[in-house]
């Protein structure tokens, strides 16, 4: 259930992102357009436009609307990390995790989950605060969980308050 919820928190469903330069994906998004969504993202993924490639990687990840394409998520979400959108590092960290379009690397996935997280992305703590509250390939750490958890409501991340306090309150 967590690694589902993992997923989820990860994924964030970011397709629903506006902001300059992927507009016209966003509209495509809401008329469920995928094919234009990919198109429209992936101009201006060409363009440097790394939201756009973060988005676009996060769609064949997933397998939205079109056939799910590890290579190419892998591709997109790489060159997002790469050019500073942190979303991109988040969803290549998952990648990493899970093993999927990459061999299996949980040091490299919780390197880039870190490297989010401290840039500000509250998903990438709330994603290392599962790592350590499970020990996901890590040793079990409850007190490392609750420092990224916190770290995430901080930065006013609801979810990651109800997840410091569902930890806290554990016996």
């Amino acid at each position: 259930m967590k690694r589902v919820l993992s997923f989820l928190v990860m994924l964030g469903l970011g397709v629903a992102l506006a902001a300059n330069g992927f507009d016209q994906g966003v509209d495509a998004h809401k008329k469920h357009d995928f094919s234009k969504i990919a198109s429209d993202y992936d101009a201006a993924c060409q363009k440097n436009d790394f939201k756009a490639c973060s988005e676009l990687g996060f769609i064949y990840f997933a397998g939205f609307g079109m056939p799910k394409d590890s290579d190419k998520a892998f591709g997109l979400l790489q060159k997002a990390c790469e050019g500073g959108n942190m979303v991109g590092c988040r969803g290549l960290a998952r990648m990493y995790d899970l093993g999927e379009g990459v061999k299996k690397d949980s040091k490299k996935a919780i390197e880039l989950y870190s490297k989010a997280c401290n840039a500000g992305d509250t998903v990438g703590c709330m994603n290392l605060g599962i790592i350590y509250e499970y020990g996901e390939n890590v040793q079990q750490d409850t007190s490392k969980a609750k420092e990224y958890y916190s770290k995430a409501c901080h930065d006013g991340d609801k979810q990651g308050c109800e997840l410091l306090v569902e930890l806290t309150n554990k016996k």
